[in-house]
């Protein structure tokens, strides 16, 4: 028995005594034997529940497909070898014990890492706890700014009521002091006119007084001598005949000038119609000429704004000539020059065409290269602290990844694969009796192109990342 497969028996018998592996199941594995050994390991690995494994009644082949995928992506990255389909339902011992003991060594690895990956993950769930803690406290703190901007909102409205108040306030006052001097000019009148009224009434007093005096000379007069007033009476009655016969000669005179002044209204009304019928006829003529002189002038304005426009389109239609002419010999020489762009843009795709065959091929090879020298590094087991982690977050990523490729596999394959069941239990059935194997030829033969064809896909995606 070779240290290897001692190795692999002791480690199953002290983690998975459940399965049975023994030196004959190595030497002659099964399909159950490899199911159940890879299924445990897998799980470990990943951390996976049982209940993965489950068989569906309607989709039998799932936790084949799952330990598969599951298979491939462990042992594509952790060994130069490819895993195939073949591996699972026709086994062979040199293949088998190979990835199990790549799988035992890895998962030895993962074990002796993890109270360092603990350790990183415990300070990053601190970490991500402070974050929280601060993101708590910034949108507390913002939730008080946004609650002192409301306050403050708020005082600079009633800032700007007590200014507008104020403002209308100060406008009042504005107004009130206006009517204030207002009030002011008018006492002032008041009291002017107030003086004025004194002045007259002092002057009336000087008057009155001045009459009295003479009326008191007149009453000494009359009492001093009575003759003299008489006379002076007597002049006065004389006055007021002759006035009175003048006043009648006024009154004949007066009834003349009224016949006359009948007359002449008469004539005067006359000569007034004959004015207004004249003013009439005038009137209409002047206006008659005033509409036929607008008439000209709009006819002549409307002649001279059509020869403008004759003029200006005769203008347009030169420059528009010129532009027209000026920018097909534009488009002209940029189409020249843009077809000789497009030619050097042809060479430039033909060449960089060639140029990216000649890439992939080198990215294929290199694809190769960098594999082995991976798979090197990785048996090293000598990565740092920050390598781990990011080869953990990576391995999360591809298991989400290969989740979705699984679901996208089962449903691109799904019409395939419903027609390969029947064959597949079948093949199951004809292995476990030793019958012929004809129709499981074809069903591998399948699946190892769908292996291939896998490959190919993740190799373009590789190159393309």
């Amino acid at each position: 028995m070779s240290a290897q497969t001692e190795k692999i028996i002791n480690f199953f018998a002290e983690n998975y005594s459940h399965v049975g592996l023994t030196a004959e199941s190595l030497k002659k594995p099964t399909f159950d034997t490899v199911f159940e050994a890879y299924r445990c390991l897998t799980c470990s690995i990943f951390g996976f529940a049982d209940s993965i494994f489950y068989p569906d009644e309607n989709e039998p082949q799932t936790p084949l497909q799952i330990l598969l995928r599951l298979m491939q992506s462990v042992i594509n990255d952790t060994t130069p070898e490819n895993f195939l389909l073949t591996d699972l339902i026709m086994p062979k011992s040199a293949r088998f014990r190979f990835f199990l003991g790549s799988l035992i060594d890895f998962l030895i690895f993962l074990k002796e890492h993890v109270n360092e990956i603990d350790t990183v993950f415990e300070d990053m769930n601190n970490l991500r706890k402070k974050v929280e803690d601060d993101r708590l406290a910034i949108a507390k703190l913002g939730d008080e700014i946004q609650k002192q901007k409301q306050k403050n909102e708020l005082a600079k409205r009633k800032k700007l009521d007590l200014s507008s108040k104020v403002s209308q306030l100060e406008a009042k006052l504005q107004a009130n002091q206006k009517e204030k001097d207002d009030i002011k000019e008018k006492v002032a009148t008041i009291e002017k006119q107030m003086e004025q009224k004194k002045e007259k009434t002092e002057t009336l007093d000087a008057a009155i007084d001045e009459a009295n005096e003479e009326c008191r000379q007149l009453d000494l007069d009359i009492i001093s001598s009575p003759d003299k007033i008489f006379n002076e009476i007597k002049q006065t009655e004389e006055l007021i005949a002759k006035s009175e016969e003048k006043i009648n000669d006024f009154k004949k005179q007066a009834r003349d000038s009224a016949r006359k002044k009948a007359d002449a209204e008469t004539l005067e009304k006359k000569v007034q119609e004959i004015d207004n019928k004249m003013s009439a006829d005038i009137d209409a003529t002047l206006k008659l000429v005033n509409e036929r002189k607008e008439a000209l002038k709009e006819s002549v304005a409307d002649l001279q704004n059509r020869n403008a426009l004759v003029s200006k389109t005769e203008s347009d239609c030169t420059v528009t000539k010129n532009e027209t002419e000026e920018k097909f010999r534009k488009l002209k020489a940029d189409g020249e020059f843009l077809q000789a762009n497009i030619d050097c843009a042809k060479e430039k795709l033909s060449t960089l065409q060639q140029g990216i065959d000649r890439t992939y091929e080198d990215a294929e090879y290199k694809d190769k290269k960098d594999r082995r020298e991976m798979t090197a590094k990785l048996k090293q087991l000598q990565q740092t602290l920050d390598e781990m982690e990011a080869n953990y977050q990576q391995r999360e990523q591809t298991l989400a990844n290969l989740m979705n490729e699984i679901s996208s596999f089962v449903q691109t394959e799904e019409d395939q694969q419903k027609e390969s069941t029947i064959a597949y239990e079948k093949a199951i059935a004809e292995i476990k009796g030793d019958e012929t194997l004809n129709e499981i030829s074809k069903l591998l033969e399948q699946n190892v192109e769908l292996a291939n064809r896998k490959r190919e896909l993740e190799n373009n995606r590789n190159l393309s990342s």
